[in-house]
């Protein structure tokens, strides 16, 4: 189920995506890769809001987000006027070892093109260090 999540994520079929990874929701066939497929399918077709939506559920279910779920929500967010909730995403997540800094520099950029305060932007700084520190690059 995850290589078809997967297959219509690269060819940015993100409908069809979700509905695949919702069959696997029904089936109880979902794991930590099937949730983390479908949300970069979500974010691969823009659609932030989807993303956030399959994020909140692997939170109720329990699984554990990591850095390749931040990067793929923090890349759906891009291009869109929506950085508070690319800095909620930062919170939410801080102190889980999963921020990056690809995923940081994707909630910076945003951050920065809609109009967010420089002091905002400082306030990322320490999670950088951190990232640069763990050495979580990717």
């Amino acid at each position: 189920m995850n290589a078809g999540i997967s297959a219509c994520a690269r060819g940015q079929q993100w409908i069809s995506a979700l509905a695949l990874f919702r069959e696997a929701q029904r089936a109880n066939l979902v794991t930590a890769i099937s949730f983390n497929t479908a949300i970069a399918a979500c974010s691969r077709g823009r659609r932030w809001q989807e993303s956030i939506q399959v994020f909140q559920e692997l939170r109720l279910q329990g699984y554990q987000p990591d850095h390749i779920t931040f990067n793929s929500i923090a890349g759906a967010l891009r291009g869109r006027s929506c950085w508070q909730t690319s800095l909620g995403l930062v919170h939410a997540l801080d102190g889980l070892g999963v921020i990056g800094i690809t995923g940081l520099r994707e909630v910076s950029t945003c951050c920065e093109r809609f109009g967010a305060d420089r002091n905002i932007l400082f306030g990322l700084l320490p999670l950088l260090r951190t990232a640069l520190s763990s050495n979580l690059t990717r």
